[in-house]
C-alpha cells in the first residue's frame, strides 16, 4: 500500500487492493528493477486514518540494509539524473530519495499527512 499527495493538492491518496491493475511504477533512473503498486488510485478520507496506525510490527522485515546516502552520493546521483533527463529529453522526472526510519515503534498517519 502507498499513501501520496499531489503537488497542489491537499487530497490524500493511496491504492485500493485491486491486483490485476497496476497505476503507480516507479522506474529507478539507473535501470533497475522497478516497484509496481497494484491497485486503483483511490481518494483517502482523512478520518479513515483515525483508525489506522502502522507499527513496527505490520511492516515486513526489511533485510536489503539499506544505508543512508551521503551528500557526495546524492549529488553523484543528481548528476546522474541530469544526464538521463538530458539524454532522453524528458520534460518531466521525479527523482524520490528514500528515506530511512529505524528505531520506531507506530507511526501515526493522521500526523503524517
Amino acid at each position: 500500500m502507498i499513501y501520496f499527495k499531489l503537488p497542489f493538492d491537499e487530497n490524500l491518496y493511496s491504492t485500493d487492493q485491486t491486483p490485476d491493475e497496476t497505476h503507480i511504477v516507479f522506474h529507478p533512473f539507473d535501470g533497475s528493477e522497478k516497484m509496481e503498486c497494484t491497485g486503483k488510485i483511490v481518494k483517502v478520507n482523512h478520518e479513515t486514518l483515525d483508525h489506522e496506525s502502522i507499527s513496527n510490527t505490520s511492516l515486513p522485515k526489511d533485510n536489503n540494509q539499506y544505508t543512508a546516502e551521503t551528500k557526495n552520493e546524492y549529488l553523484r546521483n543528481l548528476e546522474k539524473v541530469i544526464q538521463v533527463i538530458n539524454e532522453n529529453q524528458l520534460p518531466k522526472l521525479v527523482y524520490s530519495r528514500r528515506k530511512i526510519f529505524t528505531d520506531f515503534r507506530e507511526i501515526d498517519l493522521k500526523k503524517k499527512f
